[in-house]
């Protein structure tokens, strides 16, 4: 369905040209990483010169071997202030040394080509089943949205394609929710990772979600864009295709290093198995916030990842009374050689036992002093103290009371917390995309 929906918007954006009039060639392709032919490149600086002369709108596609070391949205800004300059336009810039994408967007172009539009663009080129398609995608993208700017429409920034069997309507626009993930598990933006890392944590992520078939995935991002750090974790989610199976089940961790902020988005499945108490769990005593704020980053994803991998495990084993493993090492429970008899045996420890005991204890107790009070044969109960008193030896002539001074202790009435951990089940929400989402968020 994707595919049949790409080239359906490439063949309205071509249509959208065909009444544009040709004029000397301008070259609108940058490829010092040499993957596209000399076809290819003359068909790209086509549609790129086509969309200059009907929109007024310079639109390049750059792929280079290495960005000469800069992040791909730098080295965009460069190619463009190099090769043009012009007022209005957009660079589509892709590092083909590590795959890192990026854009530089300037005048007019910046209002239409919002952050929503880029991550389509990104979608589509990622889906690509070659790095041609994936730049025809891009201009095909490029020139929908001008085309509606151009027809006196707010253009897509606001409302996005819909899917071919999809429907819009005047108050709620359809949104484009991938069928499939569009991104890896682990997306480091912030690039906060050695690629040791990046990959080392990306299969962590990938063995733990096809085992419980669930999607476990960690993001990191330089800025949020003016969003809510927990709006910004919803729409990721969606609008990138996360989530295993028909239901989407997944659990996603946004950390933003603008603002210092994390959210944790959950669906489907993962709402219930991830209540609030749960993510309490992961992210405060499971040490996860204290990692982060101590710049250990690579430590705190794989402790998150570690304790979700704990969670979904307990949870499968029928455990949804929480009281039954708090405690437990996670690397015990998640330990895939460990018995599940000996797992479930393990978590009726602090019950059982230690009621055992209790009550050895009270018993040892209970025979020593009896023990100890054997010999006291000579002792008895008396019902007053005139034994021990000698006679005549004591006269109360006078008796009064005198105030001395008094203590006061004052507590404080407990006021009501707004705590985004309920502890009996999950908090929830409703994204853009009108789905509902679990979660919490919070700062480091």
């Amino acid at each position: 369905m994707r595919k049949r929906f790409f080239a359906l918007l490439l063949t309205l954006a071509l249509l959208a040209l065909t009444a544009v009039p040709a004029f000397a060639a301008t070259f609108y392709v940058y490829d010092d990483a040499s993957v596209f032919t000399e076809d290819e490149t003359a068909q790209l600086n086509i549609l790129g010169r086509d969309i200059r002369d009907r929109y007024n709108v310079d639109a390049i596609v750059a792929y280079s071997k290495d960005c000469g070391g800069k992040d791909a949205d730098e080295f965009a800004r460069e190619v463009y202030a190099k090769e043009y300059g012009g007022a209005d336009g957009i660079v589509f810039c892709v590092n083909n040394s590590n795959g890192d994408r990026g854009f530089y967007i300037t005048g007019k172009a910046d209002d239409i080509i919002t952050e929503d539009v880029q991550r389509l663009i990104l979608s589509g080129v990622y889906n690509a089943e070659s790095v041609y398609e994936g730049a025809n995608i891009y201009y095909g993208f490029v020139v929908y949205y001008l085309e509606e700017v151009l027809k006196g429409g707010e253009g897509l920034s606001r409302t996005m394609p819909a899917m071919p069997g999809q429907t819009e309507t005047a108050s709620e626009p359809a949104s484009v929710i991938p069928e499939e993930r569009q991104l890896e598990l682990f997306v480091d933006n912030a690039e906060l990772l050695t690629p040791d890392e990046w990959e080392a944590l990306n299969n962590k992520l990938a063995d733990i979600s096809n085992a419980h078939q669930v999607e476990v995935a960690i993001v990191t991002v330089n800025s949020l864009d003016g969003k809510e750090v927990k709006e910004y974790a919803d729409d990721f989610y969606d609008y990138n295709g996360y989530g295993y199976g028909k239901n989407d089940d997944g659990i996603l961790l946004l950390l933003a290093m603008d603002t210092r902020e994390w959210a944790i988005t959950t669906y489907g499945s993962a709402i219930d198995t991830f209540t609030d108490y749960r993510q309490s769990c992961i992210m405060n005593d499971a040490g996860v916030l204290e990692d982060f704020g101590k710049s250990n980053f690579d430590d705190g994803f794989n402790t998150f990842a570690d304790e979700c991998n704990r969670w979904l495990t307990v949870t499968a084993e029928g455990y949804d009374d929480d009281t039954d493993y708090i405690g437990w090492p996670s690397g015990y429970l998640s330990d895939p050689d460990t018995p599940k008899d000996t797992i479930k045996q393990a978590r009726k420890f602090p019950v059982t036992y230690i009621l055992i005991a209790i009550a050895a204890g009270l018993l040892v107790a209970f025979v020593v002093m009896k023990i100890i009070a054997a010999p006291l044969k000579s002792v008895t109960k008396q019902s007053g103290a005139n034994n021990y008193i000698v006679p005549g030896s004591m006269s109360v002539t006078n008796a009064g009371d005198i105030f001395l001074y008094s203590n006061v202790t004052r507590t404080a009435k407990p006021k009501d917390n707004d705590s985004s951990y309920s502890g009996g089940g999950s908090s929830t929400n409703d994204s853009s995309s009108g789905r509902s989402h679990g979660g919490s968020s919070g700062s480091f």
